[in-house]
């Protein structure tokens, strides 16, 4: 578990040098939303993708569990645990990938607010509503899952 926590730091360490390296090294003024937007995007379909394989893996194993029941009442005991053990990693990587989505939505909506700060340009506010308004869905998806833990989008 102590090596899962510091993968994840280390993930969320990436994506702010990600996301600020523009920022130092270039001067240009779209550098405040180019990579961002595009790291961002990235993560969305990433997750997308890995939802979609995983949750296939998932039906597979259901459907060789349930079909090792036949009569009975109970399956193939390795079956149930492949499963189960199937059920923990789609919830759990699911909730450490919307948690860097997540990050990287308040990362693109503070850099896209600095962007229209430091140039007035009226791009950089229109996609900044558009990313604040994906934070508070984020948030209020956060709060949702602390009320109830699994079901729906996680499990």
């Amino acid at each position: 578990m102590k090596k899962r926590g510091i993968f994840i730091l280390m993930v969320f360490l990436i994506l702010l040098a990600a996301n600020l390296l523009p920022i130092v090294f270039f001067s240009t003024p779209k550098k405040y939303g180019i990579l961002s937007i595009s790291i961002w995007i990235l993560l969305l379909a990433g997750f997308m993708a890995w939802r979609l394989r995983h949750d296939q893996l998932l039906h597979a194993r259901e459907k060789a569990y349930y079909e090792s029941v036949g009569t009975r009442t109970y399956g193939d005991y390795d079956k149930w645990e492949a499963l189960n053990d199937t059920r923990d990693l789609v919830t759990g990587g699911t909730r450490e990938i919307l948690y860097w989505v997540g990050f990287q939505t308040l990362l693109t909506f503070v850099l896209l607010l600095t962007g229209y700060h430091k140039t007035k340009n009226k791009r950089y506010l229109r996609a900044a509503g558009f990313f604040g308004f994906c934070l508070v869905c984020y948030v209020i998806l956060e709060a949702m899952m602390g009320i109830v833990p699994a079901g729906g989008l996680l499990g």
